[in-house]
């Protein structure tokens, strides 16, 4: 049963957002064994904290980190091995795709508007972090039904 319903969200969301970033699949989509990880974060009222070391880790060093508490995120972009920067560049060259793909707002409000019918609040942190943030922080109040 859960696969059927996995497959029916897919086909869904196929129809409406690109996916250019990352595939969907059952990790990136919070399906199956993967809900309560991809889940826990998902609220719009979310404020992340980032405790990781700024300077990169090195497996053969003994080396100690200072740990610096900071806002998150501090990072441009997902964690460095899991998107390439040559193919998010390419995709943000491309406005009908950064306004419709899964990975950026559109994904994230359908998830917002479907899961908890709300959208963050003017001053989260994801107006200035995804792309064109600002335009749909402006037109979500007066779009969002229309739009989903």
């Amino acid at each position: 049963m859960n696969q059927i319903a996995g497959d029916t969200l897919i086909s869904h969301l196929r129809g409406i957002f690109t996916a250019e970033l990352f595939s969907f699949t059952p990790q990136n989509l919070g399906l199956e064994q993967y809900s309560v990880e991809h889940w826990i974060g998902s609220h719009p009222d979310l404020k992340p904290c980032d405790a990781a070391p700024m300077n990169s880790i090195s497996e053969s060093s003994n080396e100690v980190f200072d740990f610096l508490w900071a806002q998150a995120p501090r990072r441009s972009s997902a964690p460095l091995g899991l998107l390439s920067q040559e193919r998010e560049t390419k995709v943000l060259e491309k406005p009908d795709i950064v306004l419709r793909e899964y990975y950026y707002l559109a994904g994230n409000y359908f998830r917002w508007y479907k899961l908890y019918n709300k959208s963050p609040p003017s001053s989260s942190w994801v107006w200035q972090w995804f792309p064109n943030g600002e335009m749909w922080m402006d037109g979500v109040p007066d779009f969002m039904d229309q739009v989903l």
